[in-house]
């Protein structure tokens, strides 16, 4: 079963850090939580999604190597070479099959 962790992980060659929203303070902003990094595979091609209902114009993609039930609150530093390196998540689609949940694609 390592080997086969192994050779997916290698289709996910970017590590994107994630800070999910934390709490609330006394005055109704809310502070970020504590980061973790996501392997993913960032690509950076245009094209129109509809999540939702809502069709969005996405011109990067993050396929997370996993589930981690990401939103567009959290917050996403992307891998050098990819701009902008924050972008603000548009969208986020959980794929699944007959298994379930097995990974997640943000929208850029």
């Amino acid at each position: 079963m390592q080997a086969i962790t192994s050779l997916l992980a290698s289709l996910f060659p970017h590590t994107v850090t994630v800070v999910p929203p934390g709490a609330t303070n006394g005055i109704g902003e809310v502070t970020p939580g504590t980061s973790f990094p996501v392997r993913a595979q960032v690509s950076g091609k245009t094209q129109k999604v509809k999540i939702e209902g809502k069709v969005i114009k996405s011109t990067v993609q993050m396929i997370a190597c996993g589930v981690f039930g990401l939103t567009t609150s959290h917050s996403f530093t992307l891998p050098s070479g990819f701009g902008p390196i924050h972008p603000k998540p548009q969208g986020v689609h959980v794929e699944t099959d007959d298994n379930g949940a097995h990974h997640e694609i943000v929208y850029f």
